[in-house]
């Protein structure tokens, strides 16, 4: 069953684990100034446990990191889109590349790292 903006279930992949604050710092600031209310953030850094998970649980929005190295962030975002469709990502690169990448998955918006 799909949350209400009052009930926002969260979900983040990244497996270098280097912007974690920033995103939790950002999911704050969203969560005042629009007033949601979060019920669960759950952090992953391998793409098979978040997966997993998936299977069992519905998120409102998922964050997932990616890069030419690392690229199960969009095997992550395969399974997102065959399995909850409603669910909004969010992508986050230090490669611009990756954005157009990106795009075959329907993503709500894409953050480029500074380098």
């Amino acid at each position: 069953m799909k949350s209400t903006k009052d009930n926002l279930q969260i979900a983040v992949y990244n497996s270098e684990c280097t912007l974690n604050n920033k995103i939790n710092k950002k999911i704050l600031e969203h969560q005042q100034k629009y007033q949601w209310e979060v019920k669960k953030i759950l952090w992953f850094i391998k793409e098979v446990d978040m997966i997993h998970m998936l299977t069992e649980n519905f998120f409102d929005l998922i964050f997932l990191a990616v890069c030419r190295t690392h690229m199960e962030g969009f095997l992550v975002a395969e399974q997102v889109r065959l399995i909850h469709r409603g669910t909004e990502i969010i992508f986050i690169s230090d490669d611009k590349e990756m954005v157009y990448k990106s795009l075959d998955y329907k993503p709500f918006a894409f953050i480029l790292k500074a380098q």
